[in-house]
């Protein structure tokens, strides 16, 4: 986990290395904006986040291990998917939405599926 900092060398050689104009860069991230507890159970549903003053806080912005923040790079949107505090038969359990379980989350897999069969990016908004 530590390679993903934002601060780490691996991070900062990701930042550095630019972007090649023939590949599409996408980067998924789930979100918790209800604060819903059982989310990510074990920090309350919050992910905690290193601040620039080598402090942390916790955030509803991110998986419960990995924040928006930690996840941008330079020139590539994150595509974020938000659990939800409503129940609705079609859309997974806030759990779904979190870091150990979000690479089997049915939406998580259809748009890696769509990704994958429009074979060009959606225009999303970079999250800040």
């Amino acid at each position: 986990m530590q390679d993903v900092r934002p601060g780490s060398p691996v991070m900062q050689s990701l930042r550095t290395a630019g972007l090649r104009p023939d590949i599409t860069y996408r980067v998924i991230v789930a979100t918790n904006p209800a604060g819903i507890f059982g989310f990510f159970p074990w920090f309350g549903g919050k992910t905690w986040e290193i601040a620039t003053d080598g402090t942390y806080h916790p955030t509803l912005a991110g998986d419960g291990v990995v924040t928006h923040r930690e996840a941008l790079l330079p020139g590539i949107s994150l595509d974020v998917l938000s659990a939800s505090g409503e129940e609705d038969q079609h859309l997974p359990s806030p759990d779904q939405y979190c870091h150990i379980f979000l690479p089997k989350n049915p939406l998580v897999i259809d748009r890696i599926m769509e990704y994958l069969a429009s074979g060009r990016s959606r225009n999303r908004p970079t999250v800040p």
